[in-house]
Parts: C-alpha cells; sequence; structure tokens
C-alpha cells in the first residue's frame, strides 16, 4: 500500500476458489480488524466504514479497498495520508466460508511503502576524476553531487567507503589523510575540501566508493580516477575555475570564467570550443551577443570560452526551490582548434531558496458608519501586497469580531462571515 493514495485489494493479492461454490457464496468475515489509526479495510460502496463481510466476487470486482490513516491536520494541504507511527507491515485476520466448511483464521499482510521519505540520489551516474601522473585534483559536486526530496543538504552524511589504491584522499582543510569510514558533509563537497593526490607510482587508473545517508536510506557511487599522462597540448581546465555556480530560484545568473574556465599551449580563447553534452534539468543555458535577442542553448551548441570571458552565457531557471536546494548539471566536452579533445566535463549548479517575505498590510484609517446602516471596505481603508503572491490569492482572516455589528461578503449574497471590532 503506497502512503499517498487508496490501495484496491486485487484477486493477485486475496483469492480463494471453491469448485462447488460461486465467487459471490464465498465469505470473508474479519476476525481481527486493523487498530485503530492503522486505517481501514472498506468497502467501495460503503467507505470510510470498516467492512467486516465481504465475498470473493467483492474482491474480483475491484469492491474491497485499503484506506490509509489521515494525515494530521497541519500536513492535509501536502498529502492526505500519513503513515507516520505505523510498523513497515499490519495484518488483519479473517476465515473464508463457502457455507459448510470454514477455514482456520489466516492472516493478510498490508505493506506500508511510505512517499514522503525519499532516498538521496547520486546525481553523475558514473562520475569520473581526472588527474596527471604523480599530480592532484579537487573531488566535488562533479563526482558527488546528490539531490534529496526532503532531507537538507546539510543534514546528508557521506562516507569514504573504499580508500584509493594508487593514491590518497586528504582534506585540505586540516590536511588529514582519509580512511575507510570516515564521513564528510555536503558542504565539504560542493567547497572542494576533498583533494586526490596521486602517488606517481603507477600509470594504472584508481576508484574509490562512497556513500551517502539522509539518516534512514543510502546511495552508494564509485568514482573512477583517470590518470592522465605528462600534460601535452590539448586544452585543460584552469586551476582557478570551480565548475560550479550558484543561483537564486527563478532568477539567472552570468557564467564567468571563475565559473568555467579552460587554457590551451597553442589555441586562444576564441577556438577553445565548448560543447554541450546535455543541457540542465532545471533551467536553460543562452548566449546573448549584442543588439541580439538571447539564443537558447540546447545540446550539441558550442560557445567559446572568449564567450565567457565577455559575459555572454547565462543560466536561467524559472524553479520555485521551496525550502531545500535542488543540484542542476549539465556536461559537455572541450576541444581546440587542433581538434584535441577532453571529454566527460560537468558544470554543477546549485538553485537556492530565497527567504519568503510576508504581505504588507497597510490600513487608512477608521471607518465611520450610522447606526443601522453599512459601510463598504475597500482599498481606501485596507490595501494588500505581496511581492511574491497575486493579488488574487491573497485571503484575509477575521480574528476578533466587532460588538455591535459583523462583516458581510456581498460576493456570497451578503452572507456574515463573522464580527470584527478592529480590522487590524
Amino acid at each position: 500500500a503506497l502512503e499517498d493514495q487508496v490501495t484496491e485489494i486485487t484477486p493477485s493479492a486475496l483469492s480463494f476458489i471453491d469448485s462447488g461454490t460461486p465467487s459471490e457464496k464465498l465469505i470473508y468475515n474479519i476476525t481481527k480488524p486493523l487498530l485503530p489509526g492503522q486505517g481501514v479495510i472498506e468497502h467501495r460502496d460503503k467507505p470510510y466504514k470498516a467492512v467486516k463481510h465481504f465475498t470473493q466476487a467483492d474482491v474480483n470486482n475491484g469492491k474491497i479497498i485499503y484506506r490509509p490513516p489521515p494525515a494530521p491536520s497541519h500536513l492535509q494541504e501536502l498529502y492526505q495520508y500519513s503513515f507516520t507511527g505505523l510498523p513497515e507491515s499490519l495484518s488483519v485476520y479473517f476465515t473464508v466460508s463457502d457455507g459448510e466448511h470454514t477455514t482456520p483464521e489466516l492472516d493478510f499482510v498490508i505493506l506500508l511503502l511510505s512517499n514522503h521519505q525519499q532516498p538521496p540520489v547520486f546525481q553523475v551516474l558514473d562520475p569520473l576524476l581526472e588527474v596527471r601522473l604523480g599530480g592532484q585534483a579537487a573531488l566535488g559536486g562533479q563526482q558527488l553531487a546528490v539531490s534529496d526530496a526532503d532531507t537538507s543538504s546539510d543534514d546528508l552524511e557521506f562516507e569514504l567507503v573504499d580508500a584509493p589504491i594508487h593514491g590518497e584522499l586528504i582534506r585540505t582543510d586540516d590536511s588529514v589523510r582519509m580512511s575507510n569510514g570516515d564521513t564528510f558533509t555536503f558542504s565539504d563537497v560542493t567547497h572542494k575540501v576533498l583533494l586526490y593526490r596521486h602517488a606517481g607510482l603507477s600509470t594504472q587508473d584508481d576508484a574509490m566508493s562512497f556513500s551517502v545517508s539522509d539518516g534512514i536510506s543510502m546511495a552508494t557511487t564509485v568514482v573512477q580516477v583517470m590518470v592522465l599522462g605528462e600534460a601535452g597540448d590539448g586544452p585543460r581546465r584552469d586551476p582557478a575555475a570551480t565548475l560550479s555556480l550558484e543561483v537564486a530560484e527563478k532568477r539567472s545568473t552570468v557564467i564567468r570564467r571563475s565559473h568555467l574556465a579552460y587554457t590551451d599551449n597553442t589555441s586562444p580563447d576564441d577556438q577553445i570550443h565548448i560543447q554541450l553534452v546535455s543541457v540542465p534539468m532545471y533551467g536553460i543555458l543562452t548566449r546573448t551577443y549584442s543588439q541580439q535577442e538571447p539564443q537558447e542553448l540546447r545540446e550539441y551548441s558550442s560557445f567559446t570560452q572568449e564567450d565567457i570571458n565577455l559575459h555572454r552565457i547565462r543560466y536561467i531557471t524559472s524553479l520555485e526551490t521551496g525550502s531545500q536546494p535542488v543540484t542542476d548539471i549539465f556536461h559537455f566536452v572541450v576541444h581546440d582548434e587542433d581538434n584535441n579533445r577532453l571529454d566527460n566535463q560537468m558544470c554543477t549548479i546549485t538553485i537556492t531558496s530565497t527567504p519568503r517575505q510576508p504581505p504588507v498590510v497597510t490600513v487608512q484609517g477608521g471607518i465611520k458608519v450610522q447606526e443601522g446602516g453599512r459601510v463598504l471596505l475597500s482599498t481606501n481603508h485596507i490595501t494588500l501586497s505581496d511581492v511574491q503572491t497575486p493579488s488574487t490569492d491573497l485571503q484575509v482572516w477575521l480574528i476578533s469580531p466587532p460588538t455591535y455589528g459583523f462583516i458581510e461578503n456581498t460576493n456570497r449574497g451578503e452572507e456574515q462571515i463573522g464580527k470584527i471590532r478592529k480590522v487590524i
């Protein structure tokens, strides 16, 4: 049973047969129903009422359902049902009779699958870290980008499961060599605190594995380390570029050289081409030349390092993140004028939430009304505004009633809403 819906009990889950008895004569009798707060087994024709007897024909016709317990009142705007506080499974006990014979007491098990506890997910399927022989490279969001729909990134715990063989993983904040079982945070990932240092003794590729946990669920990933030869011709990442950036929700930002930059011994910046392999999921990339409309960049579109230097490339998102930041990524390859290529490159974008501003209420003054009369409340008396909410979606709640009159909503046929002494 899924947490966010009513579940039909199908014949594949509950079915009895009797060669001499039709299905409408096979009677189920519930001997031990679900406890209060565990949900209800119902007949569709009598919803919200626990059923005590039903037939195999009812099951075959989709009439028997399990309704989860309702969510707490303060959460019902988000979801209708909740398994909070329940075990992983529930049991209902019953017998089946054909009118002459009755089975022993049996149990029917309902497995509860929660929808409101989402596991963390590594976003990069095949993470890769490139390092020169005897060199070092920072480990960050390009390898360990992770998302969790219902857990703050600050509450995620990473662990080094298997340390590298031909190098070592160092924490740059305290110069400590990490070992199997050592933990770190999402902030360590985004600030590139972790540094892989190659020993320089072997050209064999290396690997290291990591896990991430939200306290309930866990995900694992293996980062492959590709050991390159001595530096030669061809594009390479500028060490000062982070290959990551932040943008506020429903905003845009220019991608600068500090975010994304590559250098080449023989090619100028206008000949260093960055070609998109995949585009961001939660936003778009655009390129703008002077006096022209922005052009959306799609898969296999290219731009140059010079475009970045001249602030022509922009990331735009209309996503509203809620309370949790969201990670977006795009993959690309880099090649120069001699067609030297650098594959498997990725840039990470963190979309951050912005503080919610409350509505602004302005009261112009009091009102005067003649005895037995009426006064229309208008924007001359009260004005409401909210930078993030249309005025048609703003609601006014009456809290304190008047003593000698009442408030009417004339759009509802002069319905009396309540009494109010003061508007604020």
